[in-house]
């Protein structure tokens, strides 16, 4: 069996419910799960399912690690209103 979106490839897995091979770029990739939010009975002993689940839940895990950067804000400042310039810094 081939793969589905590399045909020159051989399937290193079998999606059980759709009968569609992948190889292993795609399982790396996450690209091999053809239905995730569809019911599937073969769903709790599925390879697929569980190495996309855990690289999901991997990368997420990343995602709240790295640190997010706040973007510095510009205000624009009239130079010649005392009165506003007092009231902004007074805020402080």
């Amino acid at each position: 069996m081939q793969c589905k979106y590399h045909p020159d490839r051989e399937a290193y897995i079998t999606c059980q419910k759709m009968e569609i091979g992948y190889c292993e770029e795609c399982l790396e990739n996450c690209e091999a799960c053809t239905d995730p939010c569809v019911y599937c009975k073969f769903r709790q002993q599925c390879v697929i399912w569980e190495i996309c689940r855990k690289s999901e839940k991997r990368y997420r895990l990343e995602k709240e690690a790295t640190p997010r950067r706040f973007f510095k804000a510009f205000y624009y400042l009239p130079p010649n209103n005392p009165v506003l310039l007092n009231k902004i810094f007074t805020q402080f």
